[in-house]
């Protein structure tokens, strides 16, 4: 039997299809454009020098609801794919992408420091539930 032939869609990883579907429920549902941020931290050497040099940071976001709403003016999300377990029951971080979830966590801090809602979310019931939320403000 011939092997099938990859397409683009078949290098996209968990949280690609995540993020995809969350931009796609909010414009659906809210009429609001979602700024994916391009963050993810796979990149060839040239990719992580040009990320740097333009002023990226790790820990951000990867998605932007660019909606204020109450008290806030506007929704980061941190996207993790189904099953990605982030803290553990007394608080602390699992040691497997432990400082990666910190910078992340600090991250999110400063972005709520300075009006704006940021979290992260687990998979596509997570994020629509907080999304749903967001948007009730």
């Amino acid at each position: 039997m011939p092997k099938k032939k990859k397409t683009y869609y078949d290098y996209l990883g968990k949280e690609d299809h995540l993020q995809k579907s969350v931009c796609d429920y909010v414009w659906m549902r809210y009429k609001v454009r979602p700024i994916p941020l391009n963050t993810e931290g796979r990149k060839t050497k040239f990719e992580q020098y040009k990320f740097k040099h333009t002023g990226g940071h790790r820990g951000i976001p990867d998605v932007l609801i660019p909606k204020p709403m109450g008290k806030y003016g506007g929704l980061f999300l941190e996207l993790k794919a189904d099953g990605v377990k982030i803290y553990k029951e007394d608080g602390s971080y699992y040691k497997a992408n432990e400082l990666h979830h910190r910078e992340q966590a600090e991250y999110h801090k400063g972005l709520r420091i300075n009006g704006f809602q940021a979290c992260f979310v687990i998979g596509f019931d997570n994020a629509r539930h907080v999304i749903d939320y967001y948007f009730e403000l």
